[in-house]
């Protein structure tokens, strides 16, 4: 099992789920949502592109993975692609952030 891990890491990255350059935040999507967040303890940022508030915390957001990495998951929900996990998480405004 732990020989196929590689190929599982190497298909996030080219789907998008893993960010670029090594990011310990997980880009959450309506399809990958349930089987990332089915274990462990998250905490997610719900984010607009365009919001300016989310722009200034994305790295302090991203250090703070960084730091926790193996003993919490951070993920990121792009609300403007997926809009059935804003309207599940009732999410209002940007950026909001739940655990």
């Amino acid at each position: 099992k732990m020989a196929a891990l590689p190929w599982v890491v190497a298909a996030l990255v080219l789907d998008g789920a893993i960010a670029e350059g090594g990011s310990s935040v997980i880009k959450l999507t309506d399809d990958n949502f349930d089987d990332f967040t089915s274990t462990g303890s998250w905490i997610l940022k719900f984010y607009a592109p365009w919001c300016g508030h989310c722009r200034r915390m994305a790295e302090d957001f991203e250090t703070a993975a960084a730091e926790m990495e193996g003993k919490i998951g951070f993920g990121e929900i792009d609300c403007t692609k997926q809009k059935s996990l804003k309207t599940r998480f009732e999410v209002k405004g940007y950026p909001t952030l739940k655990f």
